[in-house]
């Protein structure tokens, strides 16, 4: 069985449940009020007022960063308020047709009522505005506006009458028909703004006659939206005597939340009182005191007046009724709330000022002799006398304007109106006869009666019990759903039924070959099809006809293969194998839908893998297997080496050590200036190697192994071997040249004569300057081996070099003294000589 509901019906479960104007949230958009030279329009405030339970009470503009929030704790019963300036350039929505961020939220914790106030610098262009919570959000309404009194042209900046939209979600897209020509748009040509959530727009008239205000303009959301109107200054002197300017606003109601019957109480103008009805749907009858007041359709005014006392309008389709009061020539207004759907017995608000003060009750006849008025814990029975019977409504409803004065209403005081009885509406008026103003709101129910639609299913077949009628074929049918709560707000239900047929499914069934399957409460084993009628699985779907399509599966067989190494084991599907071969397993399904399984399990045997690794390695070096250093030549220890993708590996270590050797015997010759050597140094070495020679003055490297020699001088050689791995020795040699041509070649005086005569005045030492270039050391002692000359690094055959015959700066006396001298010949043979040298003076 399948059951199914559209939306709607959820819809209709909500608007069931709707409250009062007492709520947790409210949206709510501040019009522009000229400031003219009496700061008509400042102060502002909130007003919100708590009932049985204490409440955090929070206002914020959710689309303006820069305002700062602010939060009031109030205790139960009592009323507090936000009041403006501060922050002031932030709450009116000050410019036409442009989007601004101005939007207010208030949310609490607990249910409260709210409205908001325009006091104003001289008190003398007042208003409420009340606010009605959820019932002000919606997603259709036609704006009504009275189109009798004009905008006064005698005040900067320039008044006028608009309407004021605030979002209460992102990306919400609205379609607005003007009626009349407003700032940036002309009559009847619709247009569409997008709004975020808590963004505003304003629609204000292009003109300030009342006859050009745009009432009954569509404004259509695809999300819920909120709207105010506003008309500022109203010229009210010219119709109720004096020169009254007041300014009229509330905020209203979307279509879903309007009626048909409404009761309308004349206030305290000067004169004939006026409401304005605007139509919703075409062709709506009116009647005034059980009087045919015409018809009008969906975006349509008529303007009805109001003589006196207490009136009925009856529609016999949903309207919105805007009732223009005050007191005096000041006037107010508010959009009145249907009497079909009133359910609150309890309404609480403040008086704002000390001028004169109405309440206004409606309530069912029966119930007008339990009203009490509580104020500073003082409560006042309201006398049942004070209501009449509302003419034209039949005698089911009573109603009464109350002038009340401090001692029951104080200024400024948190007030509360209830009846123990059953529902009511209430709304006050406040203000003077002239010159400052005067405040009208109504604090009561904003819920229309329903008309709703919803959306059925049922399964083709079935009969379903719904609202006790059975229904068991598709149409259209209609119920009645009284609502004991809410007067006279009984939901006309339109049930649009439709029948669903029996779906049709195809499924399909393997079995294993020689198996049964109980399937859908049926034994099956063979090849066929099968139908059955299968339950929905939950209430909200329709029965089934199933086709079961049996196919019988033979018995799986399947090939594995395995490789193992020579001495290992291996399990296959539970079973232990270290052989070649191919062994057959039965392998039961683990899924009761899949057949068994025979398994041909084909087992191959690899042997082990052998190699073998060869390090070489230099004499001195070692190299680390296993973590053991090994130096010499030969095979070092086997070792297997594991592997994860094939066999493993036994490898056997082979050490090669390559100590190369060279060496000279002798390693010292000696060759004669001019004359050449053959070099032939000692090589133990395997080849291929290189020899390096150095350094390669007086080398012939024709063949390394046997260089011939021939320095000029007494030379060291050094022969480096480096073999194929890069080891390496080295030797030395020395090869001493000997100069034949220098041997004895020097001569050192035994006597000299230090007398400047220019013969042998110095003493030193001659050589062949070809074979000696340099004295390395000359010391002259004298006969008790004191040192009284010494000479170092000078060149032979150089008198100036050698002993002038002082000790100092005195002449040394005549005597035998000793001299040591040293010095290299070029064959690098060094020359030690010592012997006695006489002074004569």
């Amino acid at each position: 069985m399948k059951i199914r509901l559209c939306p709607l019906f959820f819809i209709l479960c909500h608007a069931l449940t709707l409250k009062a104007q007492k709520d947790t949230e409210f949206w709510f958009v501040a019009p522009d009020i000229t400031q003219g030279s009496y700061d008509y329009d400042r102060p502002t405030l909130f007003r919100v007022s708590t009932y049985d339970q204490a409440a955090t009470v929070t206002i914020s503009q959710p689309a303006n960063t820069a305002f700062s929030s602010q939060t009031i704790n109030l205790p139960a019963n009592t009323s507090g308020k936000f009041e403006f300036p501060p922050q002031f350039a932030f709450v009116e929505n000050d410019i036409p047709n442009q989007i601004l961020n101005k939007g207010f939220l208030i949310t609490s914790t607990t249910p409260i009522t709210a409205y908001y106030e325009v006091i104003g610098g001289c008190m003398c262009n007042p208003e409420i505005f009340a606010l009605k919570g959820q019932n002000a959000i919606g997603t259709r309404f036609y704006v009504p506006f009275q189109t009798f009194l004009d905008n006064s042209d005698a005040h900067t900046p320039t008044p006028y009458s608009a309407f004021d939209i605030v979002a209460t979600q992102d990306g919400t897209k609205i379609t607005i028909l003007p009626t009349q020509d407003i700032v940036g748009h002309s009559a009847n040509t619709s247009f569409t703004i997008q709004l975020n959530r808590g963004q505003t727009w304003s629609g204000r008239a292009a003109s300030q006659l009342g006859n050009q205000h745009p009432s009954g303009t569509l404004v259509i959301a695809d999300k819920p939206i909120a709207i105010t109107i506003k008309d500022d200054l109203l010229v009210g002197g010219a119709q109720y005597g004096g020169f009254c300017r007041d300014l009229v606003g509330d905020q209203i109601v979307p279509v879903s939340n309007i009626g048909r019957k409404y009761v309308i109480q004349k206030g305290s103008l000067d004169g004939i009182e006026k409401i304005f009805v605007v139509g919703t749907e075409p062709g709506t009858n009116l009647w005034l005191n059980g009087s045919s007041q015409g018809i009008v359709s969906d975006g349509q005014t008529r303007s009805l007046d109001i003589l006196s006392g207490s009136n009925f309008l009856l529609a016999d389709k949903p309207v919105y009724v805007l009732q223009i009061t005050g007191v005096g020539c000041e006037t107010a207004g508010a959009v009145l709330p249907t009497v079909e759907c009133t359910s609150g017995r309890s309404f609480r608000f403040v008086r704002p000022t000390t001028e004169d003060f109405w309440l206004f009750l409606v309530t069912q006849t029966g119930y007008q002799d339990f009203f009490t008025i509580t104020s500073n814990g003082i409560s006042h029975s309201v006398p049942g006398s004070d209501f009449t019977i509302v003419p034209g409504s039949g005698g089911n409803y009573v109603a009464a304007k109350i002038q009340l004065d401090e001692t029951v209403v104080p200024t400024q005081k948190s007030i509360l109106v209830e009846n123990s009885a059953g529902w009511f509406q209430m709304g006050f008026l406040n203000g003077a006869p002239s010159a400052t103003g005067a405040r009208f709101g109504f604090f009561s129910d904003f819920i229309g009666a329903k008309e709703i639609d919803e959306h059925l299913e049922i399964c083709l077949g079935d009969t379903l019990v719904w609202r006790n009628k059975p229904i068991f074929e598709a149409g259209t049918y209609e119920f009645t759903i009284p609502n004991k709560d809410l007067e006279n707000c009984d939901t006309l239900v339109h049930t649009h039924v439709t029948v669903l047929p029996i779906k049709e499914l195809d499924e399909f069934l393997n079995i294993c070959m020689g198996d049964t399957v109980t399937w859908r409460g049926k034994a099956l084993y063979k090849n066929g099809t099968y139908t059955f009628l299968a339950a929905a699985p939950n209430p909200n779907e329709c029965d089934s006809l199933i086709h079961t399509y049996v196919n019988i599966v033979t018995l799986n067989e399947i090939h594995e293969y395995f490789t193992i190494c020579e001495g290992d084991t291996i399990v296959v599907h539970g079973q232990a194998f270290y052989e070649k071969g191919t062994y057959d397993i039965a392998l039961p399904s683990q899924h009761p839908e899949a057949c068994d399984t025979l398994i041909h399990a084909h087992i191959f045997v690899e042997p082990y893998v052998k190699d073998e690794m060869t390090f070489n390695i230099c004499a001195g070096e070692s190299v680390i297997i296993n973590g053991i250093p090994y130096s010499s030549s030969g095979f070092a220890v086997s070792d297997t080496i594991p592997s994860i993708f094939s066999c493993d590996t036994i490898r056997t270590y082979r050490i090669n050590v390559f100590d190369p050797s060279v060496r000279f015997q002798p390693n010292e010759i000696e060759i004669l200036l001019g004359l050449t050597e053959t070099l032939h140094p000692i090589i133990l070495a395997t080849p291929p190697y290189q020899l390096f020679w150095s350094p390669q003055t007086g080398l012939d490297l024709s063949n390394p192994e046997a260089p011939i020699v021939s320095p000029t001088t007494t030379t060291g050689y050094e022969v480096l071997i480096v073999d194929s791995l890069g080891c390496k020795d080295s030797a030395w040699i020395n090869v001493i040249v000997r100069d034949p041509m220098c041997s004895g070649k020097w001569y050192i005086p035994n006597v000299f004569s230090p007398n400047d005569d220019g013969v042998n005045d110095r003493f030193t030492v001659y050589t062949n300057a070809e074979c000696v270039h340099k004295i390395a050391v000359l010391r002259i002692f004298d006969r008790w081996g004191s040192l009284v000359f010494e000479a170092k690094d000078f060149e032979p055959n150089n008198e100036y070099k050698g002993w002038d015959g002082y000790i100092g700066h005195k002449e040394a006396a005549s005597a035998v003294y000793t001299y040591y001298c040293e010095f290299a010949q070029y064959d690098q043979k060094m020359v030690k000589l010592k012997g006695s040298v006489t002074l004569l003076r």
